[in-house]
């Protein structure tokens, strides 16, 4: 695949227009990690939070730039994806969207899933007008940790196998279950094992034993061979179980089937990082939010970037719009904290305030 995955921003697309001479907030999210493959686990998600009726949980969905994810998270009266027909005054139609201009917001991710972008568009008169023009509305957009700043999660266990000692030839190993990955220590004791198997390592050990078949502290005769265990059982032969009454089962399985003595074989904790949760990759963002008088054309490239919005009268010329204000936010490097970035608009003004809270 070489062109990069759209899923909102058409190439085609020449901009987003409003009728007459809307009052506008655009909030332009950018996101970029060195991990390739899956942006919606490794770069950065943005959350659009508000007051109801936004939407379930007061979330617009689709800013969080999940590649694919089409499903309608805005107001409970929209369905769809088609743009809203805008006429002037709004219609009902993009009365009953309220905030965004179209929901799930578009977006774009890079085809390598370093790269995402996406604008949202807030119209502001429409919110001022559903909120009786009260005097400020404050929005927020939410970003996650990131690497060295996500807390660890707690330490998992399995639950190993192995030979005691009981019915075999050699010495079993010796094992350390401290419960602390720090203080914990297995060696297995066999003398069978080859140059590249770590015998300090059980589930190197255990590969070795159960899936290659070579003779260790950890060999239950190869119980998976021909699907023995599985075609008994109904689940594949596993050295190291998630619980402890899993282990003591297959224990009791291995018997069963004939593979090992009766009481030949026990099981011991050993404990092991958590995996990284979804988002732990090294990740910078940006949020650029700008407000806008009369501009009511607003061109986006297919890569989700916002160009120099116009205003397109009825008769008469073109005209570049200035934005009356422009806040950008950053995550100041990779690997930042959770962000909550809390934006308050003064719709009769336009000025507005963009303060990040990382904690």
């Amino acid at each position: 695949m070489t062109a990069p995955y759209l899923f909102g921003f058409p190439s085609a697309l020449k901009s987003i227009s409003f009728p007459g001479k809307p009052r506008i907030l655009t909030i332009e999210v950018a996101g970029l990690t060195p991990a390739t493959g899956n942006y919606s686990d490794n770069g950065e998600g943005f959350t659009f939070y508000a007051a109801r009726p936004v939407g379930p949980n007061n979330r617009v969905g689709g800013i969080d730039l999940v590649p694919g994810d089409n499903t309608p998270a805005g107001l409970p009266t929209f369905s769809g994806i088609q743009p809203p027909t805008l006429v002037n005054p709004f219609s009902l139609d993009m009365t009953r969207r309220l905030y965004a201009w179209q929901q799930p917001v578009p977006g774009y991710i890079s085809t390598d899933g370093t790269t995402g972008a996406a604008v949202l568009f807030l119209d502001i008169d429409n919110v001022a007008a559903i909120f009786k023009n009260q005097k400020t509305f404050p929005f927020s957009i939410q970003t996650r940790s990131h690497g060295t700043s996500t807390p660890p999660g707690p330490a998992q266990s399995i639950y190993y196998l192995y030979q005691n000692g009981l019915g075999i030839g050699f010495p079993p190993p010796l094992i350390n279950a401290t419960g602390d990955i720090a203080t914990q220590s297995f060696l297995d004791q066999s003398g069978f094992l080859p140059p590249n198997v770590d015998p300090t390592s059980p589930a190197q050990v255990s590969t070795y034993g159960d899936e290659i078949g070579g003779v260790c502290d950890m060999y239950f005769n190869t119980p998976n061979n021909n699907n023995l265990y599985q075609n008994v059982f109904g689940v594949p032969f596993s050295p190291g179980p998630s619980t402890a009454a899993d282990a003591a089962q297959e224990i009791a399985n291995l018997v069963t089937l004939g593979l090992v003595v009766p009481g030949g074989v026990s099981y011991f904790q050993w404990v092991v990082a958590p995996a990284p949760p979804p988002g732990s990759a090294a990740c910078s963002w940006t949020i650029k939010v700008r407000s806008w008088r009369r501009a009511n054309s607003f061109p986006v490239s297919a890569v989700g970037i916002l160009g120099t919005p116009m205003f397109v009268p009825a008769k008469g010329k073109t005209v570049a719009i200035d934005p009356v204000k422009t806040i950008t936010v950053n995550s100041g490097g990779v690997n930042p904290s959770a962000c909550n970035t809390r934006i308050t608009v003064t719709p009769s003004t336009m000025e507005f305030t963009a303060v990040p809270n990382f904690s």
